[in-house]
C-alpha cells in the first residue's frame, strides 16, 4: 500500500475537503514524481458538482497561492471533454464519419429521440400503461444513460431489465422494443456526430479508455489525482481511478460513508468504495458542534419511527399552523426575532423546504427583507423565460423576423412595451429628468390598435 494513494473517509462537515486541499500543498512542495513539460497541467481535481468544483477550485488556488497548475472538472465533465478531444480515436475504432462531434441538450435529445421513435409510441410498442409518450420516451433515454454510467454495455439493458422485473405480464416484450429502439438512437446520433450524456459516458468507458493510445497520451498529461466525494461519482469513475492507481500516479479521494446523494441518478458509492483497498486510509469524525453529530442518530429514528415521536428537547422549535400562509409567516417572524435578540447571526440562518417554490421565496424574502435581513437563495434555478425582460427581447425578436407574429399573444406585446420603455437609471441620474415609461394600460391599448398578427 503505497503512501501516495489516499483515502480521507468521514461524515459530512468533518473536514474532508479541507484535508485534500492540505495534501495537495504537501505534494506542490515536493519534487515533481513524473517530470511534465511546464505548459501541461500537472494535477487533476474532481468534484462532485459543478458548484463544488468552482469552490474547490478557488480553495486549492487560494491555499497554493496560485503555484499549483491544475484541470478543475466533475466526472460527467470529463468523460464529454475527453471523447470531444480524442474523438478521431473513436471515428478510427468505430468507423464513424469523420466530423466535429455536437453535443445534444436534454430537451434536444427528447425531441429528436420521439422524432425517431414515432412509429413506435403510434403503433404501441413502445406504451406502456399510464405512461405518456414524453415520459416513456425519457425512461427510455434515462435506461442509456444510467446503464454507461454503471459500465453495462447498451446490448444488455433488456436482459437487465427482464431480470429485475421476472414475472411481470407483457414486460419481456416492452423491455425488447426498448433495447432496440435505444440501438437506433445510438447508432442514429454516431452517424451525424451527436452526443448525449448517455452515450458520451458509453463511448469514454467502452471504447476509448481502454484504447492503448488514448492510455498513454493520459498517463503523460497528469501527475497527482484528487477526487472529492467520491461517493457521488458514477461506477465507470472507477475504471479510470484505478488506471491512475496502477500507473503510481499519486492520487487522494475524500469520501463520504453516509453520502450517495444521487444514488438511483447515477452515483455508485459501493463501487468506489472499492478503491479504498489500494489507499491509506484517513479517517474523520464530526465536530462535535455539528447539528449531525448531536441529533443525527434521533432524528433519523423519529423519521423512521413517527409513531413514537419523543418529546422533543428545548432545542428544536415546532411551528403548527392550519395554513401554508401562517406557516410562511410564522417561519419568518421567528427568524428575525431569533437574530435581533442576538441569538444567532443572519448568516447563521438557512430555511430548508421540500420543494421550496417561488412563492415561498417570495412570502419569506419579502418578510425578511421588511425587517433589515438579506436573503440569499441557494440553488435557484429558474428558466430564462421566467425573467420579463427575456421575454420582453424575445416578443422584440419575434416581431423583427417576419411570420412570427401569430406565436404571439398580445399580452406579451404589452408587457414587451412595459419594459424596453423603461428609461435607464443611469439616464436619470446624468439628466435629472425623469422620462415615464409606457404604463400596462396604455401599452394594452397601443396592442390592442397597432398590433396586426399577420
Amino acid at each position: 500500500m503505497s503512501t501516495d494513494f489516499i483515502w480521507i473517509s468521514g461524515p459530512t462537515r468533518s473536514g474532508k475537503t479541507g484535508r485534500l486541499v492540505e495534501q495537495v500543498c504537501i505534494w506542490n512542495g515536493q519534487p515533481d514524481p513524473l517530470p511534465l513539460h511546464p505548459s501541461v497541467a500537472t494535477a487533476l481535481v474532481f468534484a462532485a458538482n459543478g458548484d463544488n468544483r468552482i469552490e474547490l477550485a478557488d480553495r486549492i488556488a487560494n491555499a497554493s497561492r496560485g503555484r499549483s497548475q491544475f484541470d478543475s472538472t466533475t466526472p460527467p465533465g470529463f468523460f464529454q471533454d475527453e471523447v470531444i478531444l480524442f474523438y478521431p480515436l473513436l471515428v478510427e475504432q468505430l468507423g464513424l464519419s469523420a466530423q466535429f462531434p455536437l453535443r445534444l441538450r436534454p430537451e434536444t435529445e427528447q425531441e429528436l429521440a420521439t422524432r425517431l421513435w414515432r412509429s413506435d409510441l403510434n403503433e404501441g410498442r413502445l406504451k406502456q400503461e399510464g405512461v405518456s409518450d414524453y415520459f416513456m420516451v425519457r425512461r427510455t433515454l434515462d435506461l442509456l444513460q444510467l446503464a454507461a454510467s454503471s459500465g453495462i454495455p447498451l446490448e444488455d439493458i433488456p436482459v437487465v431489465l427482464k431480470d429485475g422485473f421476472a414475472g411481470q405480464e407483457g414486460m419481456p416484450e416492452l423491455w425488447d422494443h426498448m433495447g432496440d429502439a435505444l440501438l437506433r438512437w445510438r447508432g442514429w446520433c454516431l452517424e451525424r456526430g451527436l452526443l448525449t450524456y448517455g452515450i458520451v459516458s458509453e463511448l469514454y468507458w467502452r471504447y476509448l479508455l481502454p484504447d492503448q493510445t488514448y492510455r498513454d497520451h493520459l498517463r503523460q498529461r497528469y501527475q497527482w489525482i484528487l477526487a472529492d466525494d467520491v461517493d457521488e461519482y458514477p461506477a465507470i469513475a472507477h475504471s479510470l481511478f484505478t488506471f491512475f492507481l496502477d500507473q503510481g500516479i499519486p492520487s487522494c479521494f475524500t469520501y463520504n460513508p453516509n453520502g450517495g446523494l444521487r444514488l438511483g441518478l447515477g452515483a455508485d458509492p459501493q463501487c468506489l468504495d472499492d478503491l479504498a483497498e489500494c489507499c491509506q486510509m484517513v479517517s474523520l469524525t464530526a465536530s462535535p458542534s455539528s447539528l449531525g453529530s448531536q441529533w443525527g442518530s434521533d432524528l433519523v429514528q423519529w423519521v423512521s419511527e413517527p409513531m413514537l415521536l419523543p418529546e422533543l428537547p428545548d432545542t428544536f422549535r415546532v411551528i403548527q399552523t392550519t395554513s401554508r400562509a401562517q406557516l410562511l409567516r410564522q417561519t419568518a417572524e421567528a427568524i428575525a426575532a431569533a437574530i435581533h435578540a442576538g441569538e444567532v447571526s443572519a448568516s447563521e440562518v438557512a430555511v430548508i423546504g421540500p420543494g421550496v417554490d417561488a412563492i415561498a421565496r417570495y412570502t419569506l424574502r419579502e418578510i425578511l427583507t421588511s425587517k433589515g435581513i438579506a436573503v440569499e437563495s441557494l440553488n435557484d434555478q429558474q428558466p430564462l423565460a421566467s425573467s420579463p425582460m427575456v421575454r420582453a427581447l424575445l416578443t422584440l425578436l419575434a416581431i423583427v423576423y417576419p411570420g412570427l407574429g401569430r406565436l404571439l399573444d398580445r399580452d406579451a406585446i404589452a408587457e414587451m412595451l412595459v419594459i424596453l420603455s423603461r428609461p435607464p437609471a443611469l439616464d436619470v441620474e446624468e439628466t435629472g429628468l425623469e422620462v415615464a415609461g409606457i404604463d400596462p394600460v396604455r401599452a394594452g391599448l397601443l396592442t390592442d390598435h397597432c398590433f396586426v398578427p399577420d
